[in-house]
């Protein structure tokens, strides 16, 4: 009911939330509940434990679920740029060792 309730009132406003766009909404809330989940851990008297390349390689694997299973969990593979920006996101054979430090 929720997904009918949601996709229609989508489609009210114009937008189609094809299966793709589906999946994205749900991939994120999943990777929120993971996130909220990981911060839960963490007591008042106990500092916040470190997010390591582990925790973000779940959560882009999370985003990515039925989308893009090929690639969800990896590192990139591909060098990247940033429209409109001067700033150079690493090479994909650094990024692991980035993700590490």
């Amino acid at each position: 009911m929720t997904v009918e309730w949601t996709y229609n009132s989508n489609a009210i406003e114009g937008n189609t939330l094809s299966l793709r766009e589906h999946f994205e909404v749900i991939n994120h809330k999943d990777a929120i509940i993971y996130v909220e989940r990981l911060a839960a851990q963490t007591e008042p008297i106990k500092p916040l434990q470190p997010l390591t390349p582990f925790h973000v390689r779940q959560i882009h694997t999370l985003v990515l679920a039925r989308i893009d299973d090929g690639e969800a969990g990896k590192f990139r593979a591909t060098s990247v740029r940033i429209a409109g920006t001067s700033h150079r996101p690493p090479e994909p054979f650094d990024v692991p060792g980035l993700m590490d430090e």
